[in-house]
């Protein structure tokens, strides 16, 4: 059997998934400052790329953010319940 896209996708779990959104992410960051960088070397005008260094910039703590948030659940899930202990949301 083939790995194709849609059976390796089904395959991969929100917190792997949500640990390549940050890594592509910082990646972007990354590749931008660079970009940035040259172009100011060559002395031409920078506002546009910094305006979607900034965008990327904000993604990437967006990404993190929620990296976090799965994790402390992927972490509540994983602790030992004790007896008569609900799973699941609290009701109100």
């Amino acid at each position: 059997m083939t790995d194709t896209p849609v059976a390796s996708a089904v395959l991969e779990s929100d917190l792997d998934m949500v640990k390549r959104h940050v890594r592509n992410a910082e990646l972007r960051v990354a590749a931008q400052r660079k970009l940035i960088a040259l172009i100011a070397a060559r002395r031409l005008p920078l506002k546009q790329a910094q305006e979607l260094l900034h965008l990327y910039e904000v993604t990437l703590q967006a990404h993190v953010d929620h990296l976090a948030h799965v994790e402390e659940i992927a972490i509540r899930r994983a602790r030992p319940r004790r007896s008569g202990e609900r799973v699941g949301r609290r009701s109100r």
